[in-house]
């Protein structure tokens, strides 16, 4: 049996999560920590789970969020890898960066977290043959954002992603 623990640091308690279908491969916090976005070992999918507000620290279930063999970039069609690799989320909560085992390409989506999550493909990066190794997200300003990627020729690139 496969199973996590998340633990709420102000009295250092924790969540046991049992059954999952695979090791968590991947995660990322929304900026203001109320929501866990994650993906498993051998799962096409990107999981949600909402944190209550603190009054109780508690968790719901965890919602399957995006299923990932149907993410394809708009000019070819083209779809992404399965194994999620590698979550960011940018600090504006409007973007979410996923990278794939064995895949050369990088998916972006994007994301509103109030009133409900929705994560939506909005991009797929591809550079050639190269793999996308590391990425993150850096706001220049309140218009864009950008995401660095780590590209697997040693090149690192930053893309401007509009909000």
């Amino acid at each position: 049996m496969i199973s996590c623990r998340v633990w709420e640091t102000c009295d250092w308690t924790c969540e046991q999560w049992t059954n999952l279908a695979g090791p968590c491969t991947a995660a990322a916090w929304s900026p203001r920590g109320e929501t866990l976005l994650f993906a498993l070992m051998g799962e096409a999918a990107i999981y949600s789970i909402s944190f209550q507000a603190l009054t109780s620290g508690t968790s719901s279930n965890a919602i399957k969020c995006v299923d990932l063999p149907v993410i394809t970039s708009d000019a070819d069609k083209q779809t992404v890898g399965v194994t999620v690799k590698d979550l960011k989320w940018d600090k504006s909560g409007t973007k979410l960066a996923a990278i794939f085992n064995n895949s050369p390409s990088l998916a972006v989506f994007q994301t509103r977290i109030h009133p409900v999550l929705e994560v939506l493909p909005a991009d797929v990066i591809q550079e050639g043959d190269n793999y996308p190794l590391a990425i993150d997200f850096q706001s220049f300003s309140k218009d864009s954002v950008h995401l660095s990627v780590g590209w697997s020729d040693g090149v690192i690139k930053t893309y401007n992603l509009t909000k």
